[in-house]
């Protein structure tokens, strides 16, 4: 039964291929778990139902794909308890960790969001902590704040707002982490908990088509977000700057023959341009999550 004034909240989308890496180490250690599945149709439940019977872990399955914001919104709007991690699937915390980022949090009431220290894909050695938390303080003090896995203190957000629903992908953590400074409150870094993030490993990919699918759509939505930010603060010039020095950017490496770069480029570009002239980032079927179904496991 859960016993930790922490939920920890798991957003996947075709992430189960990997999910049990990411519950390996927090299934049964007192926090509540709820996994939302923003429409994946990759039988995610059925991967589930054998391995973590009597578990309590929640789950929340989508019939279509609301994007970040959207989907942990349903989860963060269910929390009863203090505090609520967003956690991807693709990152491997432990309860060490997670813990400390409590008691750090529990130093300062105005302290909103706490992240770890973050690694690549293998867990990080002695040494290699040891060497990025060389001249750290225990708490640093951060602008920035990753969604990927941050602990979110409940109180404040139900005064402040949730993640940021105008936005789909990319640059919801730009404005969450910006909104919790311009009220006052604060971002921390926890140095003594980590956490390995395999960056955009999230959604299973099985080919070379869907690997440039994936990219064009991620960097879209990265250009959309990063736009929909930047016309929130007014800046007007610097927008077109960079759109078009993405534009320039996407020709000079297709005539390199870098395609990767050429079409990420390139999605950055439309993703800006799409979000100027009014396209929105959600489509018709996707605007509004509908609930398949809930359960427990």
């Amino acid at each position: 039964m859960p016993n930790k004034e922490v939920t920890i909240i798991i957003l996947a989308y075709k992430s189960s291929h990997i999910i049990k890496n990411c519950l390996k180490n927090i299934i049964n250690k007192g926090y509540k778990i709820v996994i939302v599945d923003n429409g994946s149709e990759d039988n995610l439940e059925d991967i589930l139902k054998p391995n973590y019977q009597n578990s309590g872990i929640e789950l929340i399955l989508l019939q279509n794909n609301v994007g970040f914001s959207k989907g942990n919104n349903i989860a963060l709007r269910k929390v009863k308890t203090k505090y609520a991690l967003l956690l991807n699937p693709d990152a491997i915390i432990d309860e060490e960790s997670i813990d400390n980022m409590v008691i750090e949090a529990e130093k300062d009431m105005d302290i909103a969001m706490v992240n770890p220290l973050f690694f690549g894909e293998d867990i990080p050695t002695k040494n290699e902590i040891l060497q990025k938390r060389k001249n750290l303080k225990d708490v640093e003090y951060a602008n920035f704040i990753c969604c990927g896995a941050s602990l979110m203190r409940m109180e404040i957000f139900k005064k402040i707002g949730f993640l940021d629903e105008n936005i789909f992908l990319y640059g919801e953590d730009d404005e969450i982490s910006h909104r919790v400074i311009s009220n006052n409150y604060k971002n921390i870094t926890a140095t003594k908990s980590t956490c390995s993030h395999i960056n955009q490993a999230s959604v299973k990919i099985e080919n070379k088509w869907q690997k440039y699918k994936m990219l064009y759509f991620r960097s879209w939505h990265q250009g959309w977000g990063k736009t929909y930010l930047k016309r929130k603060n007014k800046n007007v010039v610097k927008i077109w700057l960079k759109i078009f020095h993405r534009l320039f950017l996407a020709i000079f490496y297709l005539l390199k023959f870098d395609l990767n770069k050429a079409i990420n480029r390139f999605a950055i570009f439309s993703g800006s341009i799409s979000n100027l002239i009014g396209i929105n980032c959600f489509k018709k079927n996707n605007k509004i999550p509908k609930i398949k179904k809930e359960s427990k496991l």
